[in-house]
């Protein structure tokens, strides 16, 4: 038997003692479910979600509707154009298999933004 079988073999039986005996593991919650830890993933999001409102503040122009744009302008624009793209991706982040419905429902609307997008430019 390998080695990480026989590990994994040895794990399942401590469980079994534990829940035989009617003790918690040394992580679970009150009610003897796995208490959830913070992850690291959430403290990089919140991280990047910082760097990107300060880099938001620092980069808006002073006035908005200049009738000659500057390159702070157009980075400024650019850069709220990929804000928006990077949060079209969020619900495919919270769901992992949304339902036909909303593909299809997606698929429908970035359509319409594309042909809109195109006959108003």
């Amino acid at each position: 038997m390998a080695s990480s079988e026989m590990e994994l073999r040895q794990r399942r039986e401590g469980k079994e003692e534990v829940a035989k005996e009617g003790l918690r593991p040394r992580d679970a919650g009150p009610g003897g479910e796995q208490a959830s830890r913070p992850t690291g993933e959430w403290v990089h999001a919140a991280v990047a979600l910082v760097v990107v409102g300060i880099i938001t503040y620092l980069t808006t122009p002073a006035n908005l509707t200049a009738r000659e744009p500057t390159p702070l302008h157009v980075w400024y624009y650019g850069w709220i154009t990929a804000l928006s793209t990077g949060l079209g991706a969020v619900p495919l982040l919270m769901w992992s298999k949304p339902s036909d419905f909303w593909l299809g429902a997606s698929n429908a609307i970035a359509a319409g933004v594309m042909l809109f997008a195109s006959f108003s430019l």
